[in-house]
């Protein structure tokens, strides 16, 4: 017997689909949180690796770079331990008062970890747009984990633009570095006591 109540009609299992979406719904988001659980504890596996290797840093050579690609103005720093490349400090200061700074971490001269953290001023007087980007990589380049924050908020990460064009930007500032560090009478290399 089907009842009618407030213009829908019920009936024994009529339900059914509901439920099956509902069940759906909340295993999609207990795997997405369990995915998110995982990257975290990745990402502070690399975050201890990063922060181990920062307490080294006064301890290698130092390489300085600045440049300036269109409106933006670039230092970077290369630690080098021998002729490796360990480590890529970027400080960024662009038109309109952008500003960012990013770690690049590497290991067997492979990306291994980029912490950025970049701030756009909002030009209706509102507080800056600030976004955080963590990324974590395998010893075979391979992204495993992330983590993107704007303004404090989790959002999704965009694997074109956040993980590639990361990739590629560490890619250039080790070479631009590698590069400057080889040159013959390079004024920026120095060592450190």
């Amino acid at each position: 017997m089907a009842l009618l109540v407030a213009g829908m009609a019920t009936a024994p299992g009529a339900c059914a689909p509901r439920d099956d979406d509902a069940a759906a719904a909340r295993a999609r988001r207990k795997a997405r949180m369990a995915v998110a659980a995982r990257d975290r504890a990745v990402l502070q596996g690399h975050v201890r690796a990063a922060e181990s290797l920062a307490a080294r840093l006064p301890a290698l050579r130092r390489t300085q770079v600045g440049f300036v690609d269109g409106d933006t103005t670039v230092i970077l720093v290369g630690h080098f331990a021998g002729d490796t490349l360990l480590a890529i400090d970027e400080n960024v200061r662009g038109a309109g008062g952008v500003t960012g700074q990013a770690r690049y971490v590497l290991a067997r001269g492979a990306l291994r970890y980029v912490a950025l953290d970049r701030a756009v001023p909002d030009a209706g007087g509102r507080p800056p747009r600030r976004l955080r980007l963590a990324l974590g990589f395998d010893s075979t380049g391979a992204l495993v984990a992330s983590s993107k924050n704007v303004n404090d908020a989790a959002v999704n990460l965009d694997t074109a633009v956040d993980v590639r064009a990361r990739m590629a930007r560490a890619a250039a500032l080790a070479a631009r570095l590698s590069a400057s560090a080889r040159a013959p009478g390079a004024p920026a290399a120095t060592p450190r006591p």
